[in-house]
């Protein structure tokens, strides 16, 4: 879970930088609340230097500004 759109591994990366991805992720926890007693739990992280990169499955090459980067 990325701290910042900076700071994101690839544009596909799950965010908790903005009220809208706050809004989105409520979502998604709440349903998992009401469908179960798992723990839930998040890695925090930034990609520092190496990121963003285009998502693995779209080859993984550093991404231009332009797209994303």
């Amino acid at each position: 879970m990325s701290v910042s759109a900076r700071g994101r591994s690839s544009p596909g990366t799950l965010g908790l930088y903005s009220d809208a991805n706050e809004r989105a992720l409520a979502r998604v926890i709440r349903f998992c609340k009401a469908f179960g007693a798992a723990r839930m739990g998040a890695q925090i992280g930034h990609a520092g230097r190496k990121g963003p990169t285009a998502l693995p499955w779209e080859g993984g090459a550093v991404l231009r500004p332009d797209a994303g980067g």
